[in-house]
């Protein structure tokens, strides 16, 4: 749901304004609280993706830390799969990344086959 346009934003319902404007102070909530929680990672090329909601999530206390847990581990361990993934330990299955800088940026690029496409919003 695009809310940037006035015209389009009309349509939207004071309930999910709401919950637009909320949704990045609740896992820096969370984390301050103790509550374990499971994020998706923000998904590339998805207008108001969920990397505006992470970006901002920075800015109300959650922190990198917390982040790749909700990513990895706590999923993990909610599955009962935490033996076989959800971490770089021998012997488990496992995706990762290595960055020069932070690992999840604020505005991050996307690309393809060594070309920028374009900033994410």
């Amino acid at each position: 749901m695009d809310v940037e346009d006035p015209n389009d934003a009309r349509f939207v319902s004071l309930s999910d304004m709401k919950t637009l404007e909320m949704a990045p102070t609740n896992p820096g909530a969370f984390e301050k609280a103790g509550i374990p929680f499971v994020s998706r990672a923000p998904i590339s090329g998805m207008r108001n993706s969920s990397w505006s909601i992470c970006a901002k999530a920075f800015d109300y206390g959650l922190t990198e830390a917390r982040a790749f847990e909700a990513l990895t581990k706590t999923p993990a361990t909610l599955l009962g799969i935490y033996d076989k993934v959800g971490s770089l330990d021998a012997g488990k299955l496992a995706n990762f990344l290595i960055t020069t800088g932070p690992s999840l940026p604020k505005r991050p690029a996307s690309w393809r086959t060594g070309f920028r496409v374009k900033n994410m919003p």
